[in-house]
């Protein structure tokens, strides 16, 4: 009787792992992670354990009435009154019956191990397709390259089919949010510049319109230094030329209601206001 018991006990868990095994396939069928078969097979794991908990149930419930019957004999027995020799052979009918059901119970005991060894090997492919799948996402989000800023696309160094290479330039980005003007001014006009005074832009394209900005930075060299080929006094015929300076000069925000009113390459005239810091 223990045993029917424990194996009740055991269909009813397999029972509840199946219903949890059927609704996680479900949910990742509706994903589209895994094919329709895996679904089929884990509805089928679950009508069947449904079945051997039905089949565990009767098993019990049938021992329990050869348990009462038997308790019932025995009292007979106690009180004076025999069965007679066709009871007794009755009882012992029943008694080979209910081992023959303790057989059976102990093969779906076997089958349902076996079922939960299939039950295994399906969550370890699972896993293994969930892994590919993020192997596969991967890859995907490498064929993509995103800007680091949001702008206008000027010049195009690739064609669609080509492959990128690491390090290779293959746009060039101007934002239009955010806008400076780069005024090379005299050396000797540096004197009383300094960061955050307010400035005014006229560009050559809008002579009757002036934006509005503000020094951000001095560069830290002259232009000609940091150019492709810097000039080098090494035979002593030098002749004094006023440098040019960088002078960063940030526009304020808000200013250009159409983004495509300025252009990167621009001509400009600054005019910055010496008292205004």
């Amino acid at each position: 009787m223990a045993s029917l018991v424990a194996d009740r006990d055991g269909a009813h868990a397999l029972r509840d792992r199946t219903a949890l095994d059927l609704a996680r396939a479900e949910e990742l069928f509706t994903r589209e992670l895994v094919a329709k078969q895996f679904v089929d097979n884990a509805r089928a794991d679950a009508r069947i354990a449904a079945a051997q908990v039905a089949a565990a149930e009767q098993r019990v419930a049938q021992a329990q009435r050869d348990l009462e019957s038997a308790e019932a004999d025995a009292r007979m027995r106690e009180s004076g009154f025999e069965p007679q020799q066709l009871g007794v052979r009755t009882a012992e009918a029943r008694v080979l019956e209910a081992r023959a059901q303790e057989q059976q119970a102990g093969a779906l005991v076997q089958e349902v191990r076996v079922r939960e060894a299939e039950r295994d090997l399906a969550a370890a492919q699972l896993k293994e397709a969930e892994a590919d799948l993020s192997v596969a996402l991967l890859n995907v989000e490498y064929t993509e390259i995103r800007a680091p800023i949001a702008g206008v696309v000027t010049r195009k160094n690739v064609e669609p089919g080509q492959v990128a290479q690491p390090g290779q330039a293959l746009l060039a980005v101007v934002s239009l949010d955010d806008v400076w003007v780069i005024a090379n001014l005299k050396e000797t006009q540096l004197r009383s510049i300094r960061p955050g005074m307010r400035a005014e832009i006229v560009v050559d394209t809008f002579p009757d319109r002036t934006w509005k900005g503000t020094v951000d930075s001095i560069a830290a060299g002259t232009g000609a230094r940091f150019s492709l080929l810097p000039p080098e006094n090494a035979t002593g015929n030098w002749v004094k030329i006023v440098q040019r300076v960088p002078v960063k000069i940030a526009l304020e925000p808000g200013q250009t209601l159409n983004p495509h009113t300025l252009r990167a390459g621009m001509s400009a005239i600054v005019t910055i206001h010496l008292r205004s810091r």
